[in-house]
């Protein structure tokens, strides 16, 4: 299955989600690290509502994985201000994982996270 979004509902989303490049228009960095981060989390929307939640699921799989975004070379997390800035991003991922699933999903990772390397291939 694809993962299909929709930023028509983003305020200024034509200045906000798109930048100028050497090889034309493209998708901010930022706009599409959240778009994958919507099935990563399994929040498929930000909403003024939601936008608080988003984030916190986002900085909590960033403290374990690490950014998933860089700048300059550097890592760069997301901050809450980027996810308030795509209020009205949409996704196909549904339904909303609950916050149960998601705090399990984030266990495994973490089990996954601390093995040694050496035990990865076992």
């Amino acid at each position: 299955m694809s993962l299909d979004y929709n930023l028509k509902k983003i305020k200024n989303q034509q200045s906000y989600c798109y930048v100028e490049t050497d090889k034309g228009r493209r998708l901010n960095p930022v706009t599409n690290t959240l778009v994958w981060y919507t099935l990563v989390i399994g929040m498929g929307t930000i909403t003024k509502r939601n936008a608080d939640e988003f984030f916190d699921r986002v900085r909590r799989f960033e403290e374990l994985s690490g950014p998933g975004l860089r700048a300059n070379g550097e890592p760069r997390p997301i901050t809450l201000e980027d996810v308030r800035g795509h209020i009205g991003l949409e996704t196909n991922v549904f339904p909303k994982w609950s916050e149960r699933r998601y705090a399990a999903k984030l266990k495994t990772l973490a089990r996954y996270a601390a093995k040694p390397k050496s035990q990865e291939a076992a």
